[in-house]
């Protein structure tokens, strides 16, 4: 599972739910109301399922959304205080573009860059015409 504190919800997927229950599934319950993803496309849910859960200090049931598919199972924020999931840190900083574009201006300039490493050589077989050459001579 990936730990996605942009989701409130812990989501597994379809394929996922069949892999762990191949047999006798757990009850799946209708969800009311629909998910979104990050890019406001709809998320088919197929439902809800209740888990046994036991994780360091915590034993009890959790809920998990049921996906519909092959999708990234998630770890989501609804599960983060019964598990003991702290952030401590900035995971997420803001830049602004111009320091970008001022530190790193040769990679946005209009020129053609040059290459500054040691000298090089491409040997070229001579039987093989330029093809540049040839387009030259065609348009004069």
């Amino acid at each position: 599972m990936e730990l996605d504190s942009g989701s409130d919800y812990s989501i597994i997927s379809s394929d996922e739910l069949d892999r762990l229950w191949p047999n006798k599934k757990p009850k799946i319950f209708r969800l009311t109301f629909q998910l979104c993803d990050y890019q406001k496309s709809p998320i088919r849910i197929r439902g809800q399922i209740y888990v046994n859960v036991r994780y360091a200090n915590f034993k009890g049931k959790l809920r998990l959304l049921i996906a519909e598919g092959s999708r990234a199972n998630l770890l989501g924020m609804e599960w983060f205080k019964p598990l003991g999931i702290k952030f401590v840190g900035v995971y997420r900083t803001e830049i602004d573009v111009e320091f970008v574009l001022e530190e790193f201006k040769d990679v946005f300039s209009e020129d053609l860059g040059s290459y500054k490493g040691p000298a090089i050589s491409l040997p070229i077989d001579p039987k093989f015409q330029s093809l540049l050459r040839q387009e030259i001579f065609r348009l004069q």
